[in-house]
């Protein structure tokens, strides 16, 4: 594919018709594919949720703040998956409406910057689903707070996690994610303030995680899109 990029009268374009949207916890993003090029995360954590059976789920992808969903005009990625994109904390989005008489002329630009987007993202998510299923739940939750608590350039005071959102994005039960984070307080890897768990030695977890890995699949929010 030949490159190229979008003019800055079709960035302005885009900035005016954007507009926000304010998520609870447990709130679902159902936004309609036809209506909607993208959507950024401003504050706050969205699921990517897969239902494969009943009462079986498995989370695929997290999008945190500076992370980009991209919205294909189908309405499912593959036929017969049942996707769900749920707020797993209080989150605000920015949305890049689909259905705007300014966009209409760049409508072709935009969905080839879609495509673009989506093409990584099924790559990265699948790959993220099959990873958890091929770990151990213990390994992967490791996995999953370096990458998770990482995700903002730096260990910082806002890079925390809770014990309900491990247990979700593993699939573990809450019994088993707090066993895991006992253990890893005790070594001395983490903390644990009021809920909220912080990475308190990350060159311990980069030991134990391996290295191509978490290469692979550590995306700071400042190089995503």
């Amino acid at each position: 594919m030949e490159s190229w990029s979008i003019p800055h009268s079709v960035i302005d374009i885009l900035v005016r018709n954007i507009f926000k949207v304010d998520l609870q916890k447990g709130d679902l993003l159902e936004l309609k594919h036809d209506q909607t090029y993208l959507v950024s995360i401003d504050h706050g954590v969205v699921g990517e949720f897969f239902d494969f059976a009943k009462d079986y789920e498995i989370c695929a992808s997290l999008f945190t703040p500076g992370t980009v969903i991209p919205y294909k005009k189908i309405d499912k990625y593959f036929k017969n998956e049942n996707i769900r994109y749920e707020a797993l904390t209080d989150t605000s989005v920015f949305v890049v409406p689909r259905k705007s008489n300014e966009l209409a002329s760049f409508s072709s630009e935009m969905d080839i910057l879609v495509d673009q987007i989506y093409d990584f993202f099924i790559s990265y998510s699948r790959e993220l689903a099959l990873l958890r299923t091929v770990l151990s739940a213990e390994y992967y939750i490791e996995f999953f707070i370096l990458i998770y608590c990482t995700s903002n350039c730096s260990v910082i005071e806002k890079n925390f996690i809770t014990v309900d959102l491990l247990s979700r994005v593993t699939g573990c039960t809450r019994q088993y994610a707090n066993k895991v984070v006992y253990r890893l307080e005790v070594e001395g890897v983490i903390i644990k303030k009021v809920g909220k768990i912080y990475i308190l030695n990350r060159e311990i977890l980069l030991e134990r995680v391996d290295k191509d890995l978490f290469h692979r699949y550590y995306k700071p929010c400042c190089i995503t899109y």
